[in-house]
């Protein structure tokens, strides 16, 4: 019978060296700079193509890579004579179902977010990603940190990257967008946006 795999102490150290820059930016985030809003030079892309009457066509198509990935994902989890040979531990399977769930969501997401950007658009493209990268995440800690740990922390790690995302959106509606509780996600492509506010608001301090 396979056995949980168990992580030297050493690797414990080195993980949990490597988390610390994630929690040190969670913590600089909440900086007194003030809400910052999703910047609208975001949505520009830079495929202004209008192929096969699809707007920013290299940008919408390039998702199908997403789609295809998630499904053979999926398709390769449910099977268990397959997938059984893939885990050292039974338990890491779960972890792949929501990343590959994630990822093939990210597909159909992103894509409508390329076709019409915007920040209502935006929310379809991040929640998927949040799935898949905090099921990842918790996967790496099981991995490398302990099983048990990984497994236990899987739901409240997609729970807190979706919420990241809807309090983002929400706060947007509300007039004073704030992307501080989702720069410090693993999916974030935001930090060197807060990065840059953060320099100029010590500059002008």
């Amino acid at each position: 019978m396979n056995q949980p795999r168990r992580a030297s102490p050493t690797s414990n150290w080195r993980i949990a060296a490597a988390f610390l820059p994630g929690l040190l930016v969670g913590a600089v985030a909440w900086l007194p700079t003030g809400p910052l809003p999703q910047p609208l030079s975001y949505h520009q892309f830079a495929d202004r193509h209008n192929g096969l009457g699809i707007p920013h066509t290299g940008d919408v198509l390039s998702n199908l890579a997403f789609i295809i990935v998630g499904a053979c994902g999926l398709w390769f989890l449910s099977q268990p004579q397959r997938s059984a040979r893939a885990f050292i531990d039974t338990r890491e399977h779960r972890f792949f179902w929501w990343f590959f769930a994630g990822v093939f969501l990210t597909g159909f997401g992103s894509g409508w977010y390329h076709l019409a950007p915007d920040n209502f658009s935006l929310v379809w493209d991040r929640l998927p990603m949040a799935v898949a990268f905090m099921s990842i995440f918790a996967a790496m800690i099981a991995e490398r940190i302990n099983p048990s740990l990984g497994v236990a922390l899987l739901g409240p790690l997609v729970a807190v990257g979706v919420a990241s995302v809807l309090w983002w959106i929400w706060t947007e509606y509300g007039g004073h967008g704030d992307l501080r509780s989702y720069i410090p996600h693993p999916s974030s492509d935001d930090f060197t946006i807060y990065s840059r506010r953060l320099i100029r608001h010590e500059g002008n301090a």
